[in-house]
């Protein structure tokens, strides 16, 4: 299927969210560049995964944000006031949305002219959607048909992963939302892609589930994973992340 269309479709079967697909689009021999109008730009947000050239993003007028962080294998936070454009940035890194003006480039190829959504990343974007009339089990089988690259035993693991029951019959509009939050995560990280892009993965958790999800983080960053996650939490990205950019006046800039 097209993918686009797969999009839509569990855009609107999941209650108008449906932005938890596993994609990943920072892999091998990436060297986007992404335009955007308004104001908003960045270069290298996350940084290029090893022996790739890095990721730049110019604003319309071609300033560079940013430049020479390539960095792989660490955690990269994004911190900034709400409506700075974080989350913003980070559908226009996976396909979720396009600029106005000018051009997102992964892998040379055209976000939304090439290529609908760039492969290889695993994304969690706003709050997860998912079909509420079955079990978490469930709904990460239907999207693990999408791309076919894994098996049941990968769905089960992703769920172990984030302390989800595999074989719970609980259906998902019976969820907390410590829950969805969870199930949004594990879905992102079951294809095992090299690179997660999490919007406030620590939404809707508990204390048990704050620790559990930083303990993941680890673990993915110990097998090499380039991480970009946005939290409004300055606790947990300075828990979490090894290198901070603070989205201001339509730029990042590294603080630490």
């Amino acid at each position: 299927f097209f993918k686009g269309l797969l999009l839509d479709t569990f855009t609107d079967a999941y209650g108008g969210a449906g932005k938890g697909f596993n994609w990943s689009l920072v892999s091998k021999e990436i060297g986007p560049r992404v335009v955007l109008s308004g104001g908003l730009s960045a270069q290298n947000v996350a940084g290029a995964i090893a022996q790739l050239r890095p990721f730049a993003v110019d604003i319309s007028s071609g300033v560079e944000a940013a430049r020479g962080i390539k960095d792989a294998g660490k955690i990269h936070g994004i911190i900034g006031k709400n409506g700075s454009g974080k989350t913003i940035l980070m559908k226009l890194i996976c396909g979720l949305t396009l600029p106005t003006s000018g051009e997102v480039r992964v892998r040379g190829q055209r976000i939304g002219k090439d290529v609908d959504v760039p492969p290889d990343i695993g994304a969690l974007i706003d709050a997860p959607g998912f079909l509420s009339y079955h079990s978490g089990r469930k709904n990460l089988r239907y999207l693990a048909q999408l791309n076919r690259t894994i098996h049941d035993a990968g769905v089960r693991a992703a769920l172990d992963r984030v302390g989800l029951d595999y074989t719970s019959k609980k259906l998902v509009g019976k969820y907390s939302l410590g829950m969805r939050q969870r199930l949004g995560i594990a879905q992102a990280i079951m294809e095992n892609p090299t690179t997660l892009i999490l919007d406030e993965p620590f939404n809707g958790l508990d204390k048990d589930g704050v620790r559990d999800i930083h303990g993941l983080l680890q673990q993915q960053k110990a097998q090499g994973k380039t991480i970009i996650l946005a939290s409004h939490s300055a606790a947990d990205i300075a828990q979490a992340c090894d290198v901070v950019y603070e989205m201001t006046g339509g730029r990042l800039e590294r603080v630490g």
